[in-house]
């Protein structure tokens, strides 16, 4: 299986604290040997200064 920029995929994301994580979907950004660097999609709103929002519409 190919994995392509693009492409939603589901990863666990840890928490700030790093005790845990959760399954939360993702959306491929770009490849790099074999990093991977991804967005993580939430509906959630911005809560630091390092938090973005970016609104993407898909069509289907």
């Amino acid at each position: 299986m190919t994995t392509s920029p693009g492409e939603f995929w589901v990863a666990n994301i840890p928490f700030t604290n790093g005790q845990a994580s959760k399954k939360r979907p993702v959306l491929i950004l770009w490849l790099d040997g074999f990093d991977v660097v991804v967005a993580a999609v939430t509906s959630a709103a911005p809560r630091s200064q390092t938090d973005w929002q970016k609104h993407i519409y898909l069509q289907f």
